[in-house]
């Protein structure tokens, strides 16, 4: 938000105008002049109201930014298992089997605790082809890894 004053010789306020751009000040006060009612005596100024904030993080506030980029990756993660999960219609044995199995639950442990790296790894050395494709299990990994590479 640009500001334009335009004063009198005496000092005293003759007009203020706001603008959204510079360019669309000085276009303004270009066709004023122009004007019969112009005075010589006349003098403008614009001055640039845009407020900036400066956003300094504290080291606190920083980590804490951190870390809840993490909660909300690894909420996007267990939503990609459960819709995985939902498309196998799985009965209620073969749930029980999943919940049951400890990589599994090392898994889901892992991501709950955004410990993406170890979860990268352990999605990537066991075997889950008893509940996931290759396919799934590729993509669960670059999800992960490709987090993992945003984040630094």
């Amino acid at each position: 938000m640009f500001k334009l004053e335009i004063k009198r010789s005496d000092n005293t306020i003759y007009w203020v105008e706001f603008f959204n751009s510079l360019e669309e000040a000085n276009v303004w006060l270009s066709e004023e002049i122009k004007r019969p009612y112009w005075d010589e005596s006349f003098s403008s100024t614009i001055t640039d109201e845009t407020k900036k904030i400066v956003l300094e993080l504290t080291e606190e506030e920083a980590k804490e930014k951190i870390y809840k980029d993490r909660f909300k990756f690894s909420e996007k993660l267990k939503i990609k298992i459960a819709i995985i999960n939902e498309s196998k219609n799985m009965n209620v044995t073969q749930t029980q089997a999943y919940l049951s199995d400890p990589v599994i639950q090392q898994i889901n442990a892992l991501i709950s605790d955004i410990s993406f790296v170890s979860a990268k790894a352990l999605i990537d050395e066991s075997d889950l082809s008893s509940y996931y494709t290759n396919e799934e299990v590729t993509e669960l990994s670059s999800m992960i890894g490709d987090y993992l590479v945003e984040e630094v």
